[in-house]
C-alpha cells in the first residue's frame, strides 16, 4: 500500500569521541517495523541504533531473524523469552507428536538400506514427515509479549537428515559447534571457550570473604555505576586465593579495601571515570595503575610507571585468567549469595572466532552475554599478580 520499505546494513560508519561506533544508514529514517536479519552477527550497538527508529511509532514492531550462536545470546536469548513455538510432526500410525528438534537425534534411524528416516518417538514404528506438522508453544504464556520459533535443517525437504547425523556424530575438522548452529538451529559453545557457574563453585574452599588480611594482597576492580572487586593473597598450593569479593558505589570504600587489605598491586578500569581512576591511582604511589584494553596489543602488558597506567589486549588478558580458573589455580571463598553473583558474571563472556569483513583476518574476541564486572575485576586481579610473579617489582620485599 503506502508503506515504504528500507533496506540497511547494519555495519558502524563512523565513531563519536574515538569509542562510541555510529552508523549514518541506521540514523535516516523512522520506521514502525523493525526486522534484523543474521541477529547474531550484528554488534549490540547497531541494534540498538536501529531500535531508536521505532521511537516515535505507534506499532513498534520488532523481528529477529538468526542463525543462534551463543547460549544466552542474542537470537537464544530472546528466543528463550518468548513462547517457544516447536514444529511438532504428528505420526500417521499413532497419531503421536514429534518435534525433531527436542528428540535429536533419537528422532532418527538408518535402516537396514543405509537410509535414515524420521521417526515417530511415540510408538516408534513409522516414519513421520515434516508435512504433517503444526506450531506448538512450550510457553504460551510468554506470548503476550514475545513469540518466537525455532526450525532446523531436521525439517528441511532439501537437507537428508542421513547427512545431519553424520555430520553431528563426526563434525568436520571437529567443529561441533557449527553443526549445531547451522543444522540444528542450537546455540552452542565449546566447554573450552565459556567458564560455568559450576566451574566456578567447584572452586570454593571453607573460607567466608573476609573482611580484612595483612597481605600483601593484589585488586582487581571494574568501574561503573557500583565498583565490583577482587582481591587475592598469594596461597601455598595454588596461584591465588581470592579473599574478597564485593561491590559498591563509592570511591572511599576502595581506599578502606586498600588499607584493610594490604593491598600493594591494584589495577583498575580506567573506563568510563578517567579523572576518578586517575585521581585514586595518584593517592597511592606508584601500588595503583589504569588499565585501558587496546585490541591491537600483542604480547606482554605495558606498564607505564609515571602514568600510573597498563595497556593489555583485551582477549590475551582473558584468555590468561580464563587459564587461571580450568587449571584450577584459583580458591574461591565459600558459598554465599555474593560468591553465586561472582560466579554467574564469570559465565557471561564466551570466546568466539570473529572474521573482519573487509580484510577476512580472523580473530578470537570475548562477547558479553550478559552482566560480567566481577569477570573483568577478576582479569584486572591475575595483571596486578602476574606483575609481582613475573618479578617486575624488584627487589621490593612482599613476604
Amino acid at each position: 500500500g503506502g508503506s515504504m520499505l528500507y533496506l540497511r546494513g547494519a555495519r558502524a560508519t563512523s565513531k563519536a569521541g574515538g569509542f562510541k561506533r555510529s552508523s549514518t544508514a541506521l540514523k535516516s529514517v523512522p520506521a514502525d517495523r523493525l526486522v534484523l536479519d543474521e541477529r547474531d552477527e550484528m554488534a549490540n550497538d547497531m541494534v540498538d541504533l536501529a531500535r531508536e527508529r521505532l521511537a516515535h511509532s505507534e506499532v513498534k514492531e520488532e523481528i529477529h531473524l538468526s542463525t543462534p550462536t551463543i547460549p544466552d545470546y542474542g537470537v537464544d536469548k530472546l528466543f528463550r523469552e518468548s513462547d517457544q513455538r516447536h514444529w511438532f510432526i504428528q505420526c500417521g500410525k499413532c497419531g503421536g507428536e514429534t518435534c525433531l528438534e527436542i528428540e535429536f537425534p533419537a528422532c532418527l534411524e538408518e535402516l537396514s538400506d543405509g537410509r535414515v528416516i524420521r521417526l515417530c518417538q511415540r510408538c516408534r514404528d513409522n516414519e513421520i514427515h515434516p508435512r504433517d506438522g503444526r506450531w506448538e508453544a512450550l510457553y504460551p504464556a510468554n506470548a503476550k509479549d514475545m513469540v518466537g520459533w525455532r526450525i532446523s535443517q531436521l525439517n528441511s525437504l532439501y537437507v537428508d537428515p542421513g547427512e545431519v547425523l553424520r555430520l553431528y556424530l563426526d563434525p568436520p575438522n571437529g567443529n561441533l559447534t557449527e553443526v549445531m548452529n547451522s543444522k540444528l538451529a542450537a546455540a552452542h559453545i565449546a566447554a573450552e571457550n565459556r567458564l560455568t557457574v559450576s566451574d566456578i563453585l567447584d572452586l570454593c574452599g571453607d573460607a567466608c570473604i573476609a573482611e580484612g588480611d595483612s597481605g600483601p594482597c593484589f585488586l582487581g576492580a571494574d568501574i561503573g555505576s557500583l565498583i565490583h572487586c577482587v582481591i587475592s593473597r598469594k596461597h601455598p598450593e595454588k596461584s591465588s586465593q581470592i579473599v574478597y569479593v564485593g561491590s559498591f558505589p563509592d570511591w572511599s570504600y576502595l581506599d578502606v579495601l586498600m588499607r584493610r587489605f594490604n593491598v600493594t598491586r591494584a589495577v583498575i578500569d580506567a573506563l568510563p571515570e578517567t579523572r576518578l581512576s586517575r585521581e585514586f591511582a595518584k593517592r597511592y604511589n606508584g601500588k595503583v595503575f589504569c588499565c585501558f584494553y587496546n585490541e591491537h596489543q600483542k604480547g606482554a602488558y605495558a606498564w607505564n610507571e609515571k602514568e600510573l597506567t597498563i595497556t593489555a589486549n583485551r582477549t590475551e588478558s582473558m584468555d590468561a585468567s580464563h587459564h587461571e580458573v580450568t587449571a584450577d589455580k584459583v580458591l574461591v571463598p565459600k558459598e554465599c549469595e555474593t560468591v553465586h553473583e561472582f560466579a554467574r558474571h564469570c559465565s557471561n563472556v564466551a570466546r568466539v572466532l570473529q572474521t573482519d569483513p573487509d580484510t577476512g583476518t580472523s580473530r578470537f574476541v570475548y562477547l558479553r552475554t550478559g552482566p560480567d564486572h566481577y569477570r573483568h575485576a577478576l582479569n584486572y586481579e591475575v595483571m596486578a599478580r602476574q606483575f609481582v610473579e613475573t618479578g617486575l617489582l624488584g627487589g621490593l620485599d612482599l613476604t
